[in-house]
């Protein structure tokens, strides 16, 4: 858990819900994990005004709230050209996390779902999983942008890639500076290229040598010599039948002797 804890430890986190007290206990969580650059809001607006301006690693957001709910949010961060950087991971925090809501989020480019109630560790583990294994995000062409939506990739798929990727580095488009977070940002593209699998050469598979189909009088004959084969063995009485008198008086004569 340490381990995790240094990792997010240097995270810039955004905080919004229109509950005060429920900002109150997210900043004291993240406090306690040592996020000591953790910034709350109870308007949702407000948040896009600060992020025309300033870079965040992290925002987590309510889903249900006046003006803006989450689903907007999260477009109007990955679509607006005013927004410092469209890449920032969104984690939406809703107590209706039914599978309407869930693939509205998916398709809204939201990264992660927490349901509430939740504990301190579910929060800690979407924050590591966001720091440590960082998703790619991809520009597709009906209009979505945002996190790649598949989890994993497939390994036995050795065709071409039609989703457009793009990098990990953000740069202010007023300065022309890389943001305040760009060596986090180092860190994840690093991490994702760690995480993306070589692609493997295709299988090459030969079938076997097929010779020309054996006669029928062979098939037979190959069956009879295997029954011959095998036979079983004579038992003891079968085989005192068997014999010959000569050898029976033999054993008779045999056996008066002594």
């Amino acid at each position: 858990m340490s381990d995790d804890v240094d990792l997010i430890a240097d995270m810039s986190i955004v905080v919004v819900d229109d509950s005060r007290n429920f900002l109150k206990l997210v900043t004291s969580i993240l406090r306690n994990f040592g996020i000591k650059d953790c910034i709350s809001f109870d308007d949702p607006v407000q948040v896009i005004d600060f992020l025309e301006i300033n870079t965040v690693d992290c925002l987590v957001t309510d889903l249900v709230m006046p003006k803006m709910n989450g689903f907007e949010l999260a477009n109007r961060i990955r679509h607006s050209r005013e927004v410092v950087n469209r890449r920032i991971p969104i984690i939406m925090v809703t107590g209706h996390a039914n599978r309407e809501n869930i693939s509205r989020a998916i398709n809204s480019g939201i990264d992660e779902v927490l349901v509430k109630p939740f504990r301190p560790n579910d929060l800690r583990k979407r924050l590591y999983a966001i720091a440590a294994s960082p998703r790619r995000y991809i520009k597709t062409s009906n209009g979505y942008f945002g996190p790649d939506r598949r989890r994993s990739r497939d390994k036995a798929y050795f065709g071409p890639d039609r989703r457009l990727v793009e990098d990990v580095d953000t740069i202010d488009p007023r300065s022309g500076r890389r943001p305040d977070n760009y060596k986090l940002a180092v860190r994840r593209k690093a991490a994702a290229a760690k995480a993306v699998p070589a692609e493997a050469a295709p299988i090459e598979r030969s079938l076997p040598e097929i010779g020309p189909r054996p006669k029928r009088s062979d098939v037979f004959k190959v069956r009879r010599d295997n029954a011959k084969s095998a036979k079983r063995p004579a038992t003891p009485a079968k085989a005192a039948k068997q014999r010959k008198p000569s050898q029976q008086s033999a054993e008779n004569e045999d056996v008066w002797e002594i």
